[in-house]
């Protein structure tokens, strides 16, 4: 109930968010193409093709994602049971998912990384199921089949696939015996191997400007002072998404909660640490990021984990009475969730970008021999939401693989970010040679997910039309998004 009263203000039944309309999109394009356009997240591209064919209202698309993190946090719940913690250290592993910040934030985006870690506790379930029973060949089948899945439903899974098929491995070669030996060494080396293929095709298809973008996530090794300081930072970053707290601080207590975890129980301990240091592994290889917020929701799971792993060593160390504890445990968790948390969330609402009503505004007031140049951050609303025949071009130049285009001439959408390979900023003074009326159609981000000085690029093409003989005369505003009329001046 709490993890609902801190994520619903997230819904909305305006236009969706740019970051989300552009996964909406796969219901615009082909099912190859729709497969492409995921990069790294083709099986969360097709279910989403799927449900937006039902309907395309925003609270529709927001709705899985919604009960993705909701089922997260009772499956973390009933996991941290399966483990042997008692119903308070269980609890306490589901109230610091509950008031994660980053997870408030992302259980209403349409996203797949709240489905990621939804994933990542089933693999986790399938793995302690194989090692109760190594013999047995439908766990095997099961632990495997749900892993493959996860995997092609989105690559972010990849570390939490290949840690718990290599603990299962493991453990089955030292304690089982005859089968369980033989399966134990051969299913996962093929499982494994197929994981590789996959991976390095997967990730060397990643668009050059995405990689770019995730430099900051990535560690580093020239020296070994820059190793140990990016480490850092990552690792840092990676445990203040979770727990509520300064990088360096939560670094330490993420540490401390590991190490809990593996003296409560020292080989469960390695299940659950084991997709953070293959993450740590690919961020060092820079192949995937690390400790960059909502990349890592599907490990925040662990952390839950290890925390409730290290509290039940804890309260069976100081024989804290089970009442007293859970009391506090629901004093914490409701103070924090109507306090810190609730002021967070009304700080940060959903970057709503109601481009549907502008763009109709705007075809009901255009007259003859008026153009549209629709800026970048715009062009996938646009695209979704405008009553103009558009194109998916699927391209590396793109950070999501591709951007769209209008096949109506006197419609340009403005091709790329800032960040990315394709960007010109200048593309709208040729388009507009020869025209005497643009309306030029920008998002509004605000502040809380869109520094000023990154959304500054948003209206830097307007900016070279008005260099370049227009002024404006007109204005059409609509949530999240507006519209000015240019006209060229007389000269």
């Amino acid at each position: 109930m709490v993890a609902l009263w801190l994520r619903v203000p997230g819904l909305t039944r305006l236009g969706l968010y740019r970051d989300d309309a552009w996964p909406a999109l796969a219901t615009e394009a082909g099912l190859l193409d729709a497969l492409r356009m995921g990069i790294t997240t083709p099986g969360f591209e097709l279910f989403l093709r799927f449900w937006l064919s039902f309907s395309g209202a925003t609270l529709w698309a927001q709705a899985p994602t919604l009960v993705a993190a909701v089922l997260t946090i009772v499956g973390t719940f009933l996991l941290a049971r399966r483990l042997g913690c008692g119903r308070v250290a269980a609890g306490v592993a589901g109230g610091l998912l509950v008031l994660s910040p980053v997870n408030i934030l992302y259980a209403t985006r349409v996203k797949p990384y709240q489905f990621d870690a939804l994933s990542a506790l089933c693999i986790m379930a399938a793995a302690l199921a194989v090692v109760e029973r190594p013999t047995s060949r439908r766990r095997w089948g099961a632990l495997l089949a749900v892993s493959l899945m996860a995997a092609l439903f989105s690559a972010s899974t990849l570390a939490v696939s290949a840690g718990a098929v290599a603990w299962c491995a493991v453990s089955s070669v030292r304690r089982g015996e005859g089968r369980a030996r033989r399966r134990g060494a051969t299913l996962p080396l093929t499982y494994l191997g197929l994981v590789g293929v996959y991976a390095t095709i997967v990730l060397g298809n990643v668009p050059p400007s995405l990689h770019a973008s995730w430099a900051e996530n990535f560690i580093y090794a020239s020296t070994p002072a820059e190793l140990v300081r990016t480490t850092w930072s990552v690792f840092g970053s990676f445990a203040a998404g979770v727990l509520p707290t300064t990088e360096a601080i939560a670094a330490l207590v993420l540490i401390v909660l590991s190490l809990g975890a593996l003296w409560y129980r020292s080989h469960v301990g390695i299940l659950v640490m084991a997709p953070v240091v293959v993450a740590l592994g690919l961020a060092l290889v820079q192949r995937a990021p690390f400790g960059g917020g909502r990349i890592d929701i599907y490990l925040y799971p662990c952390i839950a984990l290890l925390a409730a792993m290290a509290s039940q060593k804890l309260l069976d160390t100081t024989r804290v009475p089970d009442r007293f504890a859970g009391a506090t445990l629901v004093v914490v968790v409701v103070l924090g969730a109507g306090t810190i948390l609730r002021a967070r969330v009304e700080a940060n609402p959903y970057p709503a970008a109601d481009m549907a009503p502008l763009a109709a505004a705007v075809g009901a007031r255009m007259a003859p021999g008026d153009a549209i140049v629709v800026g970048a951050f715009s062009r996938f609303p646009f695209a979704l939401y405008a009553d103009v025949e558009t194109e998916v071009v699927l391209s590396s130049l793109y950070a999501p693989g591709f951007t769209v285009r209008s096949r109506d001439p006197d419609v340009l959408i403005m091709p790329a970010e800032f960040f990315e390979d394709g960007y010109d900023e200048g593309q709208a003074v040729p388009f507009a040679e020869g025209r005497s009326r643009i309306w030029y159609l920008a998002t509004d981000t605000p502040a809380s997910d869109t520094p000023p000085e990154v959304q500054a690029h948003e209206y830097r093409p307007e900016q070279r039309l008005l260099g370049n003989g227009f002024r404006i005369v007109d204005r059409i505003d609509a949530h999240g998004v507006h519209a000015d009329l240019l006209v060229r001046n007389r000269p």
